[in-house]
């Protein structure tokens, strides 16, 4: 019965697909919404899988195939007891801490049984498979798991999550556990049945070991197997720091890497390795390219090239595994040698890192691993004699990577000193001739993953679209970098503040000293002529004395704050919080000290630091939250905003900056005023006449009020005629976000996340 293994296996990894998109869904919540968040859940399922090929491996090793089914199905019943998968009560993370450990160690008590007994199933049904006498060949079976964890998580994201709550998905998900449990006992019964129809009641005979793999080859599997582990989640960071910011991204490197899997491991190869290794070279390349000249734009064709290459390296390396994989008899231990190269490599970035980069260095790291482990293309492509033995051909290919090194460098530097106005402009001088060197020297790995490393080393030098840079950080919530650009003509040079592509606060320098300047001047989403300066011009400056602010930026709001108001920021990256106090990069934060502002900086989540809040403590909280790479849902739910409406007095007012490249989420907020019976003003500001790019003093920006009645929102005006402000209203059949239930994809902006829009 071959296609009953096949289902298993197929539900198997369904449901092990299933679950890491919903359990980092209920633990995003607690830790702000960091992108960070899925590569260290990555780290721990790729270790608990692990785990389970090491107990599988042992089980085959050790026990006959009924005891093997015997053992695991009295394991399957003992990890129902930690079903319903849910967050276990009182687990905080810790303020102004890296907090990996902790979610590590949540994850291993939330769904780390259940998880890891489900994990084994891979390599386990093929080796009963094999005992069964269902052939000498069941890898096939590997095609039908990696098939059952692509639908998984294609339906998470399209399916699961916009029609289920999480209570219903975990509910969903211990029905198909029980249904597995089930499915495994009958797998046992057939291998019983199967064993008592032999002649003689003899069991089948297991095919002769070979000779054990050298420990070179055990080498070449693990790094295998560890590079597009790492690519994976290195262009997923690089996607969602760097390109769009796009809810459940993750989905579709993932998705790409267990595609792989299934086309290598098919019966019957679809795609011609040869010719993945040959698109490879041409795609890494193009690659290269893009990387060099620091192009973003348009992001879903520069997304598009990303994630080609991903997928090509993957299946080259994939498809290197499944052509020198081993017998049936080394089953478990080439599984369990593919496990430990998964971990490595997501332990790469999900652990090592945040802790020792300051940018997604592990990104460019992981594509020149792809390149030195591609195979020759002599071995598909045979090139003639003469050019394999041409002598000046071989001292050109020692010296390659050298000279890629020294004519990136030096296109780098000359397009600093250039200012070159665009990326086309850079792209051309900077990044066209490397990748033309790295072109010729691809056709043998080790030169073509040195001149790779070479160019990306050397292209780092360069200043690209986004300034001279100042300071670079890395913590758990994301790179954080400070650079200074020109300003337009007649105007002063500006800091700037990234958070991948996005912006979050710009102060002018002063040319004379290099220094920032005009502290009370605020720029960018927040100067004086858009919603936030004429939301608080609109009223008394007695009427604000008591102010909350969720997101500290670079602390320009503060620009705004009377002298003798009280402001209590709740920020939940330690780094931001450095940034914004140290006074060569801003200084709104200290020139509100000096004005007579009071200001308190309190880390960690704010939602949960203001439970610790007592009610009525602000007469205007500004959620300022929303503009970055990942945008922290819980803070739009319903229950956060009875949360904001308890902290702030009876006629405070609730303000959200909810700014965003792809999202649009002022419907979600129009839509949280309903369910709290409030009224909602809101203002689309667009400044015309402006020129736009990083030099722009002002930029546009998406900005609600929510009021306890519609009086308290009579100084915006939302009803006079030439009024910005307006009445928002949530779509027809727009369902609010809950704890439990909330679905970014429908509020994506299709035409910005596919570079359509302006």
């Amino acid at each position: 019965m071959p296609g009953l293994f096949a289902l298993t296996a197929f539900l198997s990894a369904a449901l092990l697909f299933l679950v890491q998109p919903m359990i980092a869904r209920m633990a995003l919540p607690l830790l702000g919404g960091a992108p960070a968040v899925w590569a260290t859940s990555m780290v721990f399922f790729q270790a608990a899988l692990l785990a389970g090929y090491l107990y599988a491996h042992l089980a085959v090793r050790w026990l006959s195939p009924t005891r093997q089914v015997v053992v695991h199905v009295v394991l399957l019943v003992a990890a129902l007891a930690a079903l319903p998968v849910a967050i276990p009560r009182g687990w905080t993370p810790p303020a102004g801490e890296m907090p990996i450990g902790w979610l590590l160690g949540l994850l291993a008590v939330a769904v780390g049984g259940p998880f890891l007994v489900t994990a084994s199933h891979g390599p386990l049904l093929q080796a009963w498979l094999a005992a069964r006498g269902g052939g000498r060949d069941p890898y096939h079976l590997y095609a039908a798991s990696s098939l059952g964890s692509l639908a998984a998580l294609l339906a998470y994201p399209l399916l699961v999550e916009p029609a289920l709550g999480l209570r219903c998905q975990a509910g969903l998900w211990s029905g198909g556990y029980v249904l597995l449990v089930l499915l495994v006992a009958a797998c046992g019964v057939s291998i019983r049945i199967a064993r008592s129809r032999t002649p003689g009641g003899s069991r089948p005979v297991p095919p002769p070991p070979g000779r054990p793999p050298a420990p070179a080859r055990r080498l070449r599997w693990i790094a295998l197997a560890a590079v597009p582990s790492s690519l994976m989640l290195g262009v997923t960071g690089f996607l969602t720091t760097d390109i769009a910011v796009v809810p459940l991204l993750f989905v579709i490197p993932l998705a790409l890497y267990l595609l792989s899997f299934t086309l290598v491991f098919a019966r019957r190869v679809r795609l011609s390795h040869r010719w993945m290794v040959r698109l490879f070279r041409l795609s890494a390349v193009l690659l290269v390219l893009v990387l060099l000249g620091r192009s973003t734009s348009p992001p879903a064709l520069v997304a598009l090239l990303h994630l080609l290459t991903f997928f090509l390296a993957a299946m080259v390396c994939h498809g290197e595994l499944a052509t020198d994989r081993p017998g049936p008899e080394r089953l478990t231990e080439f599984y369990l040698l593919i496990g430990l190269g998964g971990v490595l490599g997501g332990a790469l970035n999900g652990l090592v890192a945040p802790l020792v980069f300051t940018a997604v260095t592990e990104y460019p790291l992981a594509l020149v691993g792809a390149c030195l482990l591609m195979p020759p293309l002599s071995r598909y492509f045979p090139e003639p004699a003469a050019a394999r033995g041409a002598v000046r051909g071989r001292i050109l290919g020692t010296a390659a990577p050298v000279l890629v090194l020294v004519a990136t460098a030096g296109l780098a530097l000359l397009a600093n000193r250039l200012a070159l106005p665009g990326e086309a402009h850079r792209l051309a001088l900077v990044a066209a001739v490397p990748a033309v060197l790295c072109f010729l020297a691809s056709g043998r790995p080790v030169r073509f993953g040195l001149c790779v490393g070479a160019a990306l080393l050397a292209g780092s030098l360069s200043e690209g679209g986004q300034g001279r840079l100042l300071h670079a950080e890395r913590s758990f919530f994301g790179v954080h970098r400070i650079a200074r650009v020109r300003g337009e003509a007649g105007s002063a040079d500006l800091n700037l503040l990234f958070h991948g592509t996005t912006v979050h606060g710009k102060q002018r320098v002063d040319a004379r000293v290099g220094a920032p300047a005009d502290p009370d001047v605020p720029l960018a989403y927040y100067h004086r002529e858009g919603p936030a300066g004429r939301l608080l011009a609109a009223y008394p400056a007695e009427r604000f004395r008591r102010i909350g602010i969720v997101g500290l930026g670079a602390g320009a709001l503060l620009a705004h704050a009377a002298p003798g108001t009280s402001v209590t920021c709740f920020e939940i990256d330690p780094a931001v919080r450095r940034i914004a106090e140290d006074p060569r990069f801003f200084t709104h934060l200290a020139a509100a000290r000096a004005r007579g502002v009071g200001v308190d900086v309190v880390l960690g989540d704010a939602r949960r630091s203001l439970l610790d809040v007592e009610g009525g403590a602000f007469d205007l909280l500004v959620l300022d939250a929303f503009g970055s790479d990942a945008v922290p849902v819980h803070l739009l739910t319903v229950e956060a905003g009875h949360v904001y409406r308890r902290v702030v007095e009876p006629d405070g007012l609730i303000v959200f900056h909810v700014s965003s490249r792809h999202l649009d989420l002022l419907p979600v907020v129009a839509g949280l005023a309903e369910s709290l019976g409030r009224p909602c003003a809101a203002w689309r500001d667009r400044p015309r006449g402006i020129p736009a790019g990083l030099s722009a003093e002002r930029s546009g920006s998406d900005w609600a009020v929510i009021a306890p009645a519609r009086a308290a929102l009579a100084p915006l005006a939302p009803d006079r005629a030439g009024s910005p402000w307006r009445w928002p209203t949530a779509p027809a059949g727009f369902r609010p976000f809950t704890d439990d239930f909330s679905s970014l994809f429908s509020v994506l902006s299709w035409p910005a996340v596919l570079g359509l829009a302006d």
